[in-house]
């Protein structure tokens, strides 16, 4: 849903900042709609993984170089899965005056959203809560078409638990499944 409500459309540079559940998906969403895309994580092996989706550019956050990297990009839309305070600030950082910010992650506490960029970089921020019915049906049919693919770790549903902490901390690569025992 963020990124048909930031409108993009073929040539356009997307940045997903974020590669979990939502943003594994996003990069490949934003590639089949004919966008250029990079990705951003705290993580390597997410890093990694974007680049196996098929991610134009993928960084981590510790490359002190990624920053400067993506702002010469000229961004034309920033999509935020990660629900940190410090993803929607290198968001604002990388957007391109005129850009797009959508925000599908939100952190604890309030997060300060900068009105002076706003105002004179001209940033246009989108709320993404859910989905509609009509862009669920898109996914799961470009799903179908094998357009895109779920990252999945299946568990033993006893190991439930340490898997939800696993998530809490963004130590799980894409999704998790729990799987009944017999």
């Amino acid at each position: 849903g963020g990124l048909q409500d930031c409108g993009v459309r073929a040539g356009q540079r997307v940045c997903v900042i974020g590669v979990g559940g939502q943003g594994h998906y996003a990069i490949q969403i934003a590639k089949a709609m004919g966008a250029q895309v990079y990705a951003l994580d705290i993580d390597p092996a997410k890093v990694a993984l974007a680049r196996d989706l098929g991610a134009d550019g993928a960084f981590t956050t510790s490359d002190a170089s990624c920053v400067e990297e993506l702002t010469a990009l000229e961004l034309d839309v920033v999509i935020v899965t990660a629900p940190s305070h410090q993803a929607h600030q290198l968001a604002l950082a990388v957007v391109s005056f005129g850009g797009k910010i959508s925000l599908c992650a939100v952190p604890e506490g309030e997060t300060p959203l900068s009105m002076i960029a706003r105002i004179f970089k001209g940033v246009t921020y989108v709320s993404q809560g859910v989905a509609t019915r009509l862009q669920l049906k898109e996914v799961l049919e470009m799903a179908a078409a094998g357009a895109i693919k779920s990252h999945v770790e299946t568990r033993p549903l006893r190991a439930a638990p340490e898997a939800i902490a696993q998530l809490r901390e963004r130590e799980i690569v894409g999704r998790v499944v729990f799987v009944p025992e017999a």
